[in-house]
């Protein structure tokens, strides 16, 4: 009987899962040292409200946390979220280090004109801040 509810569990998923890649053609993120930009590209977006934008930098466990929200333009179009270097100093903590390199991950959480959601594959990739703009960074923060 557990194995028949698991298989059903599974298939849930996976359906879900293969829904949310029908909904977008592809997702990337890059880094140039200051900003990630995050890009995507839309299917057909008949149902589609909204994306949000979520970021971790700690995908072991799994908690994402909204850092954009962008409305649905139509389908097949392309989006670019600019993640800035002073919400990646906030993402990272302190470092001590000349080059503070740390990982993200991004996915999109899919919102329906009905309110439910599905969510992208997650991507990763690598920043590398520089002490100096880290520091700096963190002054201009504590004098807010």
């Amino acid at each position: 009987m557990k194995k028949i509810k698991y298989a059903i569990l599974l298939v849930l998923i996976s359906s879900v899962v293969l829904y949310a890649s029908d909904l977008i053609n592809y997702i990337k993120a890059e880094s140039d040292g200051k900003t990630i930009t995050v890009e995507w590209k839309s299917n057909d977006e008949s149902n589609v409200t909204r994306y949000e934008v979520e970021r971790t930098d700690d995908p072991k466990v799994n908690i994402y946390k909204q850092v954009s929200l962008l409305n649905a333009k139509g389908s097949y179009q392309t989006y670019q979220f600019e993640d800035k270097d002073d919400e990646l100093m906030k993402a990272s903590g302190n470092s001590s280090s000349p080059q503070a390199k740390a990982s993200y991950c991004y996915r999109l959480r899919i919102v329906n004109s009905d309110e439910t959601a599905n969510y992208s594959n997650a991507v990763s990739v690598s920043h590398k801040a520089s002490y100096f703009k880290r520091s700096w960074g963190m002054i201009k923060e504590m004098l807010k």
